[in-house]
Parts: structure tokens; C-alpha cells; sequence
């Protein structure tokens, strides 16, 4: 799993980068709109998903006697916000200017999320689970 984390990261990083010299150029847009909703959506769940960390994620009692066990729907509760977050981030940086290179970004980017959200809530494809 950290792989795919790792792989997300990295890729996130080189959209935007790539991205940096179009970020303002020309900013009232469809193309650079949009980008801005995908963008402060993506801010929103960030926000989000970090309120629901501080509020449901505190360890109960004493960290070295718990079992290890998580709950699976309120761990992906709580980490799925997280997740859409950067997948919003990465379209929204792929929007500022669509490229080749900024479009393969972006898939990568996607790929590598949603095998990181697949490999995390234990499914392969929705309504399946893995043997």
C-alpha cells in the first residue's frame, strides 16, 4: 500500500508542477473555473476528512493494548474523504491546461488512488471482494 501512496504523491506532485506556468493564465475561462470548483472542493473534503480524523480517529484507552482491529466502514469513513480530496486535486490541476503529459499525470494519478482505495477497503471492483 504505501507504493501506491508513495506513487500518488509523487505523480500529484508532477501535475502540478508541470502545471505551474498555466495556473493563472487566463482565469475567467470555463476550463480555468471549473479547475477552481474541482480545486476548492477538493479543499472542502481535505477540511472534511481532517474533521472527521480529529473527531473519530483518537486511539481508545492504551494504544499498546489495542488489539489492532479497525472497523472497516468507519476506517473508510473517515479515509475516503482523504482520498476524493486528492483525486479532485489532481483534476483540478489537469484542468488549468490540458496536455499530453498533463492528461498521463492524471491518469496515473487516478490509477494509483483508486488501487490504493481498492487495496484499503479490501475490493477489487465495487460489489466484490477480494478471495
Amino acid at each position: 500500500m504505501a507504493f501506491f501512496r508513495f506513487f500518488a504523491f509523487e505523480l500529484l506532485c508532477g501535475l502540478v508542477l508541470v502545471q505551474t506556468s498555466d495556473w493563472f493564465a487566463n482565469p475567467f475561462s470555463f476550463q480555468q473555473l471549473l479547475s477552481w470548483v474541482l480545486l476548492a472542493g477538493s479543499l472542502a473534503l481535505a477540511v472534511h476528512g481532517f474533521g472527521l480524523l480529529h473527531r473519530y480517529g483518537r486511539s481508545q484507552g492504551d494504544f499498546r493494548a489495542d488489539d489492532g482491529s479497525c472497523h472497516e466502514r468507519s476506517f473508510s469513513l473517515r479515509t475516503a474523504p482523504m482520498y476524493s480530496s486528492l483525486l479532485l486535486l489532481a483534476c483540478g490541476a489537469f484542468l488549468k491546461s490540458i496536455s499530453l503529459v498533463s492528461a498521463g499525470l492524471a491518469v496515473l494519478t487516478a490509477l494509483s488512488l483508486c488501487s490504493l482505495l481498492s487495496q484499503k477497503s479490501g475490493r477489487i471492483l465495487p460489489g466484490r471482494t477480494t478471495v
